[in-house]
């Protein structure tokens, strides 16, 4: 097999759309290769396709590796603030930077709390997908192959911190109910039902 490879993430509810992702680099035989299908990669390879539909690109099994270059690297200098913001390392490549996700012991690494802070949206007054961060939703324009688009302030310290501040209510709730119940809770209201907090 060789490059182009593609990736489709579906929901099997189906309410949430597909993540689409692709690489264009075929590896050596028995290398690893790494290819996140996230909402940005989504995004990004929506810019190829005349219809804004991702889905075009992977049907039609090919796709431009100059214009996917172009647009990753137009949408990563879009993120420039953001990056710097959470210390993402400076070849930050949405596609291929591996990502190592939150879970109860640990914060994700900067790759996911990209994920975290970026959010890909549609912008209202012209019905084409825009990027915001969680602490701004004004949408900016996403860059294509021929356009830079906007570019996103850097979002407040503590919003970068976030996932951070995550962890620890996650670490402080596990460890409240890993005690027994006589020791963490302090009195009851047996008139509520269970459903609203009471026993």
């Amino acid at each position: 097999e060789v490059a182009p490879f593609f990736v489709v993430v579906t929901d099997p509810t189906g309410n949430t759309a597909p993540l689409v992702s692709v690489s264009t680099v075929t590896p050596a035989a028995g290398a690893q290769l790494t290819i996140n299908a996230t909402p940005l990669t989504t995004a990004i390879v929506a810019q190829l396709a005349a219809d804004g539909n991702p889905l075009t690109v992977v049907s039609g099994k090919t796709v431009d590796a100059a214009a996917l270059q172009k647009v990753t690297a137009n949408v990563v200098a879009q993120l420039a603030s953001v990056l710097a913001a959470i210390g993402a390392p400076a070849n930050y490549d949405p596609f291929s930077t591996a990502i190592t996700a939150a879970t109860a012991a640990g914060v994700g690494n900067t790759a996911d709390q990209v994920l975290d802070i970026v959010k890909v949206v549609t912008d209202p007054a012209t019905g084409k997908l825009a990027l915001a961060t969680v602490d701004n939703p004004t949408p900016v324009a996403i860059a294509t192959a021929t356009s830079t688009g906007g570019t996103l302030a850097a979002p407040p310290a503590g919003v970068a911190a976030l996932p951070q501040a995550a962890q620890a209510v996650a670490k402080g709730l596990s460890a409240c109910f890993a005690l027994p119940v006589t020791q963490r809770v302090t009195s009851s209201n047996a008139s509520l039902s269970a459903s609203q907090g009471g026993p």
